[in-house]
């Protein structure tokens, strides 16, 4: 079956649709998104959920037949979300680096999503090895802020596929809400099927509150507070994974009435500010009387800014380290000293 958007991308997108096609492996796609594959005959897999779904990983493709649409993991997810083709672009274009989607994806009618139960993937049973090296090595976080997230169950590695995945509880003290990223080459992140878009609450009830876009983003502010020797378990932590429904922000306010600061953690780009913008609104509705400060980035994210200060730490206790490396060192603030001053 021919891709459904050969003629789109003769316009400005074609390299970029090229790239996503590459960069994704549909078969882990559509697994990530809540869908349960078998191989019915070589090379072949057919849905549990849905007979009429196949996919040929060989190729990178899947055919619908009841739906009778195919193609790419561009049609997928178009099919699958319902939404338009710039918007699919945008959404994987976001999860290419590990971000969640920043707009809200307008329902075709045609094409309404199902309704799945919230099921979490399965743990692994072993050692979370590949999660702790893809959050210490690859994101630099802190192997004791990874080991307490871990010993807590907000976080863990999924049996199948060794994905990282980010678990948000309810203030009835209920699982409601997962994320899964991967731990490999190939970056995406998605929310699991049917979870309640409450994101990822650490510590409720603080006087202080720091919201960030993900929880990678919540996690190296924790390790950043740690190197700064203060308590990060202190500080109420809630990531909003991408961008949460309208109101959501409130609800969490009201649920967290000892919260009388609140840092916003968002990325330096347009849709920081958006969220920005958008937290400022929710938090007035609320009716929240504490101070509300903007927490920008020294790069475009926390994580960036940790990899960046572990980056120059490791750098300086390097016996080979040359002139320039120390002029480069001695020459940039680091984070604690210019922007995560905390004297509360």
């Amino acid at each position: 079956m021919a891709d459904a958007n050969q003629r789109r991308d003769r316009g400005g997108n074609g390299k970029v649709c090229q790239a996503i096609k590459e960069h994704f492996d549909i078969l882990e796609y559509i697994q990530a998104c809540g869908y349960h594959l078998e191989e019915k005959k070589q090379g072949e897999y057919q849905c549990v959920e849905h007979k009429s779904l196949w996919v040929t990983p060989a190729k990178n493709i899947f055919v619908w037949h009841s739906k009778t649409k195919g193609g790419s993991i561009i049609d997928f997810v178009m099919l699958n979300d319902g939404i338009s083709f710039e918007e699919t672009v945008s959404k994987l274009r976001l999860e290419m680096t590990g971000k969640t989607p920043t707009y809200s994806p307008i329902k075709y009618e045609k094409f309404k999503k199902e309704n799945k139960p919230f099921e979490l993937p399965q743990p692994l049973k072993d050692k979370y090895r590949r999660v702790f090296a893809y959050l210490t090595k690859t994101r630099c976080i802190d192997h004791k802020v990874v080991q307490d997230m871990v010993d807590r169950k907000f976080v863990y590695e999924s049996a199948k596929h060794h994905n990282c995945v980010f678990v948000g509880y309810d203030y009835d003290h209920t699982a409601k809400f997962g994320c899964v990223r991967s731990t490999g080459t190939k970056k995406f992140g998605i929310d699991v099927a049917g979870c309640k878009k409450i994101g990822w609450m650490v510590n409720p009830n603080r006087p202080a509150m720091f919201i960030t876009e993900a929880p990678i983003d919540a996690m190296s502010i924790m390790t950043l507070l740690k190197e700064g020797g203060k308590d990060y378990n202190q500080y109420t932590h809630y990531a909003q994974s991408g961008n949460p429904p309208n109101g959501m922000l409130q609800y969490h306010i009201e649920n967290n009435p000892n919260v009388k600061t609140v840092y916003l953690c968002f990325d330096r780009d347009d849709a920081g500010e958006a969220f920005v913008k958008k937290a400022k609104m929710e938090l007035k509705q609320a009716g929240f009387q504490g101070e509300i400060i903007r927490k920008l980035p020294m790069t475009n994210d926390f994580n960036e800014d940790l990899q960046t200060h572990t980056a120059q730490i490791r750098a300086a206790r390097s016996p080979v380290l040359t002139q320039s490396k120390q002029r480069l060192v001695s020459s940039q603030k680091t984070f604690q000293e210019d922007n995560l001053c905390i004297s509360r």
